[in-house]
């Protein structure tokens, strides 16, 4: 959601036209500010969905860029919370798990960890994977 924000900000002349703009024009289907309006006013999860990896493909972009560091730390607050002596396994899994692994693969959080896997398919079958210590047992979801 906080993509779009970029875009209308670039569509009402806040900030000045770029590429990332653009494709995320093109990914709605809105061709101008007020058939953005019409796609925000239909738009679900599943209609925002299709926008999430132009954060990643324009990751230099100084607003994706913000967007990114913002969702590594949340990223390493989840991981802190759920336990807190740091002393589990973790697994990123999912559609966008891959993706962030350069952004917390690197925090001073996550690689103490005995296990740390990215990308590792569906989320319960490839949570209990990544949850099974090297040379452990597997998991009973499995």
């Amino acid at each position: 959601m906080r993509a779009v924000v970029h875009l209308q900000r670039v569509l009402d002349g806040r900030l000045p036209d770029d590429a990332r703009a653009h494709e995320l024009l093109a990914r709605t289907g809105a061709t101008d500010r007020d058939s953005l309006v019409v796609w925000l006013c239909a738009a679900n999860q599943t209609a925002y969905a299709p926008l999430a990896p132009t954060v990643f493909e324009f990751r230099d972009h100084p607003f994706a860029r913000k967007l990114l560091a913002k969702a590594g730390s949340k990223i390493e607050l989840f991981v802190a919370a759920l336990d807190p002596a740091g002393e589990l396994p973790v697994a990123f899994c999912g559609g966008l798990a891959a993706p962030f692994e350069p952004l917390s693969a690197g925090s001073a959080r996550v690689p103490a960890r005995a296990a740390c896997r990215f990308g590792c398919g569906r989320t319960r079958t490839g949570a209990a994977r990544g949850l099974v210590p090297r040379g452990g047992r597997a998991s009973a979801l499995e």
